[in-house]
């Protein structure tokens, strides 16, 4: 099936965009040379300025001054907010300033009338944006783009290691002196700029000035227009940071529901998000995004033609004809989407690779099992990662908000992950794409098993058990059987050696970081389960499982032998070894937990320990 992100980032008008193809304000646009005053620039001012109406270029503009409205076109993508009802740069008063920076000022004719605006502007707007400790504060804040570093010292430690580039440009001489002009001009140039306005503006359209700086140096090789979008794409493009988490090494998030970034109005409902958009998105991604739904909000009411070739037009064809590719319908109005059919004929139902769910962790009560079809596959997700009842028909393209949150009864991550999911695991069951379904899985896999671990460790009821290490066998099952390789993770690899070798421990050492994060969550397993309270539960390993690095979990193991160490002989070999080999691992105590190592440390806390392997029943020692 083809993939929706793939075939719009092939076709050049929709990725690198196109003045016609774009969703211009009303009104005028003007070029200005900040080292300049207004009045120098006055009687060349008509071969810098053009119209807009009804968000399209007048056309003898379009033949006249086609490269200043390339040049304006270039500036504006890198100065506008999201959406101008809202998603200013920073939080500043009013939201009357639809620009994103201090290098342009773009706002209605009748704010520039209004009393008092220019030393609002100054003092509530282009001071603060040009100060970088105000724009490096958002990066601090509990709900800003580091949300998934919980503490606010660490959050810092965070911003000063992964956005260092940003860092050294806010605070950069090139930044303060450029900026420093913008605000003078603007400043001192006022009244002659109200003129301006007077002279060409129309009531209730936009006025836009844009400041040329292009023969005025670079930073790093980008200009200052592109500096300045950097620092608020990174702060403004996901809809909602408290899901924000870093995915092999970059910063992701959940894609845009609408220009809004508002979750209450998506402009994508769920169904339509095709393959790559429903999941965890970088930067980049979601920024392409945002210029497929400006792109397809000039379209208008048409039909699409996508072909394999990346070939976008406008089309008739009834859907039959399309071969190959897909058609997506988009309709305009107050609930905006994308309806679309695609004319791939549906597999066999049978039509599958057998998947095994083995028993990896070696528990006593899970029985291994095979998934032969495609009905018995779908039982299993809905089930083991969503705790669906088999009888409930939940449909994957149901457009319902309330009904697809019924069945989650206030569970809010599990229906976050089945929004974001439906397409792809679809796609997966009754078309046999198999390209993302690997993806969203890794994705899930660990925040759901830390939502599942708690009742592993504190109930005694066996389904709560069995909830969690189902989900966490059929879940590695899935992923092994998607990936091309067709190889084992790095988990998988680590307990295959693990009962490989338990027999003889003599020459155990540990052989990458993966396995240090297993075999602690062992250790700590191990250490927890010596104590004689009869109701231990899952609070005794949280700071085990909620530390963010191999220093807290170093910490968290010295507190828990300092207390249990009363319960362990002296000659527990296979224990001293492997405990003084973790604590003496050398691994970076400050690296941030990958999501590849919280997986470990839990499957550790999980699998059949390696402590207890051939020995007493849990709770006993030596001495007993």
């Amino acid at each position: 099936m083809l993939d929706l992100v793939s075939a719009f980032r092939l076709n050049d008008k929709v990725s690198n965009g196109s003045i016609h193809q774009y969703s211009w304000r009303n009104g005028f646009y003007v070029k200005l040379n900040p080292y300049q005053t207004v009045q120098e620039q006055r009687s060349e001012i008509n071969r810098q300025l053009f119209f807009v109406d009804k968000n399209k270029v007048d056309e003898s503009d379009v033949v006249e001054k086609n490269e200043l409205i390339e040049w304006v076109y270039g500036k504006d993508i890198q100065s506008r907010v999201i959406k101008d009802d809202g998603n200013k740069a920073l939080d500043t008063p009013k939201k009357k300033f639809y620009s994103t920076h201090v290098l342009s000022l773009s706002m209605k004719k009748e704010t520039y009338e209004q009393e008092g605006v220019r030393e609002h502007l100054s003092n509530k707007v282009w001071e603060v944006y040009k100060t970088p400790e105000k724009i490096e504060q958002e990066f601090f804040k509990n709900d800003g783009v580091l949300s998934f570093v919980k503490k606010a010292n660490e959050r810092k430690m965070e911003y000063y290691e992964r956005f260092a580039y940003l860092k050294e440009y806010l605070h950069s001489e090139y930044r303060r002196n450029t900026l420093q002009v913008a605000v003078d001009f603007w400043n001192r140039e006022w009244d002659d700029l109200l003129e301006v306005v007077a002279d060409y503006g129309v009531d209730k359209t936009y006025v836009s000035f844009y400041l040329d700086f292009d023969d005025h140096g670079t930073f790093k090789d980008k200009d200052i227009y592109e500096w300045e979008r950097e620092w608020y794409n990174v702060q403004k493009l996901f809809p909602s940071n408290e899901f924000n988490r870093v995915v092999e090494g970059k910063v992701m998030g959940i894609p845009l529901l609408d220009y809004t970034l508002n979750s209450k109005k998506p402009f994508f409902k769920e169904q339509t998000r095709m393959g790559g958009i429903s999941q965890y998105l970088t930067f980049d991604e979601v920024d392409f995004q945002l210029r497929l739904m400006q792109y397809l909000d000039v379209a208008g009411n048409n039909s699409l033609k996508i072909s394999y070739e990346g070939e976008a037009k406008n089309t008739r064809d009834s859907i039959d004809e399309i071969t190959p590719g897909i058609t997506y319908v988009y309709k305009r109005g107050q609930d905006k989407s994308i309806e679309y059919y695609d004319n791939n004929g549906r597999i066999k139902w049978e039509d599958i690779d057998v998947i095994n769910v083995k028993n990896v962790l070696a528990v006593s009560w899970f029985k291994s099992k095979t998934i032969k079809n495609r009905k018995s596959l779908e039982l299993e997700l809905r089930q083991n990662i969503f705790g669906l009842s088999p009888n409930y028909n939940l449909h994957w393209l149901e457009t319902d908000s309330k009904e697809i949150s019924r069945p989650f009864k206030g569970e809010s991550l599990l229906e976050q992950f089945y929004r974001q999911g439906s397409q792809v695991i679809y796609d997966y069951i009754y078309k046999g794409d198999k390209r993302n379904v690997g993806k969203y899985l890794r994705s899930i896999t660990v925040p759901l098993l830390e939502r599942k671990i708690s009742k592993f460790h504190a109930s005694k009821q066996m389904k709560d058990k069995l909830n969690a290490v189902e989900f966490y066998h059929f879940v590695l099952a899935v992923r092994k059987s998607v990936d091309i390789e067709g190889g084992c993770s790095e988990v998988e690899k680590i307990l295959e050696k693990d009962f490989a070798s338990r027999e003889d421990s003599s020459e155990f050492k540990l052989e990458s970081e993966e396995e240090f994060y297993y075999y602690a969550g062992q250790l700590a397993y191990y250490l927890v389960s010596l104590s004689k309270s009869k109701n231990k539960d899952y609070s005794m390993l949280e700071n085990v499982i909620r530390a963010s690095n191999a220093s807290q979990v170093k910490t968290a193991l010295r507190t828990l032998f300092e207390t249990y160490q009363h319960r362990i002989s002296i000659h527990h070999q296979k224990f001293k070894g492997i405990f003084s080999r973790v604590l003496a691992y050398g691994i970076d105590d400050k690296k941030r937990m990958t999501e590849n190592y919280k997986e470990a440390l839990i499957v550790g806390t999980m699998v059949n320990n390696i402590f207890w392997h051939g020995t007493k029943k849990e709770g006993e020692t030596d001495s007993e």
